[in-house]
């Protein structure tokens, strides 16, 4: 029920944006600790398919795994299936280069999870407006619903 709830989520316009952040933030700190713990990189990118719910970056996991099986850098299938974004692809190729990957991938999260911090926070100044504006009709049906038989039965009255 979660995936189908995860898949949903990920179709609506407001929200994808904002799970899609939390999903990348997800894997990026799952690749950290597996490559901290010392767990090659095609082992930790199998054990994030099935941690991230997210189908656009399974999809995206598959693919890095895919080029790599055909022989390509985790760096360059990075880049090439689009899964991190671009800059952090490219911090994540210049630390394992440097021997450094488990300390740049950690960075990386950290990263992703300031910029899933800021999703939220622009998702919730879009959705508050339109909260008020909901409310507000609300509100203004149930006055009218209590309002409009009291005049009915003020005027039958007098």
């Amino acid at each position: 029920s979660s995936d189908l709830l995860t898949a949903l989520f990920a179709r609506v316009p407001l929200i994808s944006g904002v799970c899609r952040e939390l999903s990348l933030a997800q894997a990026a700190f799952a690749l950290s600790l597996f490559t901290r713990s010392g767990v090659e990189i095609s082992e930790a990118l199998q054990g994030l398919e099935t941690l991230i719910e997210h189908p656009g970056v399974q999809k995206q996991i598959r693919a890095c795994m895919q080029k790599m099986d055909e022989g390509e850098n985790f760096d360059r299938a990075l880049l090439d299936c689009g899964l991190f974004k671009e800059a952090y692809a490219r911090m994540i190729g210049i630390g394992l280069r440097a021997g450094r990957g488990d300390e740049m991938i950690a960075q990386v999260a950290e990263r992703y999870d300031d910029d899933t911090e800021t999703a939220v926070n622009q998702f919730l100044n879009t959705i508050e407006p339109l909260m008020i504006v909901l409310l507000s009709v609300i509100v203004g049906a149930i006055l009218l619903s209590v309002m409009l038989p009291l005049m009915n039965i003020m005027s039958s009255i007098g």
